[in-house]
């Protein structure tokens, strides 16, 4: 029975032993705001990218869908964040691709790249995608919009994270 009892008694003292070895918000939060050479390959522009919508296909114009609606959505974000620049050689990538649907929804993909100008030994100086994100499923011109702006917001979060725009 004894042995039991001190079980009992050690079993406390082994979990606050764990719990302090876990990273705390401290060490969350420190570990967030810390840039990586992997980051700055993949965001670091200097403040500035330029936008570049893909034509939609006919059947988005079906549901309501048009170039100039993400275009505006998607610009005034990057305005919002003071990130926007028509002359950056950096550029935002967003093709949006939907399918013929039944009434107003319809299949969509979207895709959102970030392209920057880096140098390869063999094929020189040149545009590359260094980040990028997407979406699938099905709904209404509202509904994409909404989704596309949602992973802008992504992008843009850790776009200003690595880059300390206006800092």
């Amino acid at each position: 029975m004894s042995g039991g009892g001190r079980v009992d008694r050690t079993l406390p003292l082994v979990l606050i032993a764990v719990a302090a070895l876990l990273p705390g918000p401290v060490a969350a939060q420190t570990a967030e705001r810390e840039v990586s050479e992997r980051d700055r390959f993949h965001l670091d522009t200097g403040c500035a990218v330029r936008l570049v919508v893909e034509g939609l296909p006919d059947t988005a114009g079906e549901i309501g869908l048009t170039k100039s609606r993400i275009t505006t959505a998607v610009r005034s974000r990057l305005r919002a964040a003071r990130i926007y620049d028509p002359e950056a050689l950096a550029y935002l990538y967003i093709n949006v691709n939907v399918l013929g649907g039944t009434g107003r929804t319809s299949p969509y993909s979207y895709s959102i790249e970030l392209y920057k100008w880096l140098y390869d030994l063999s094929a020189g100086r040149g545009p590359a995608g260094t980040w990028h994100s997407g979406s699938l499923g099905q709904g209404d011109a509202s509904f994409i919009l909404a989704s596309v702006a949602q992973h802008m917001d992504a992008f843009i979060d850790e776009y200003l994270r690595v880059n300390e725009c206006g800092q």
